[in-house]
């Protein structure tokens, strides 16, 4: 499912064979343990993934990069944005 950062730095997490929602559920676990910074690739066959995918990443503070369509998968492309600190209160 998962591989390690190519020359590029990116993870390419490979959830085709699965159907909705388990391809976002996985993402879910891959995002919470991912440093801020860290760039992943989805790939997914579930064409639903191309919505559900990135609406998820944006929703848990993901940048989505790219959202292609190669040879019928889905490939979201998103990088963990940093914690956002808390802001200050106003005086």
């Amino acid at each position: 499912m998962t591989s390690a950062p190519d020359a590029s730095g990116e993870t390419v997490i490979d959830l085709t064979g699965h159907r909705c929602p388990i391809p976002v559920i996985r993402a879910e676990k891959i995002v919470r343990e991912a440093a801020p910074g860290a760039r992943i690739l989805f790939l997914s066959d579930d064409p639903i993934a191309s919505v559900d995918l990135p609406h998820f990443l944006k929703n848990a503070g993901c940048e989505v990069a790219t959202i292609d369509h190669p040879n019928a998968l889905v490939a979201v492309r998103a990088v963990k944005s940093a914690p956002q600190s808390p802001e200050s209160p106003s005086n």
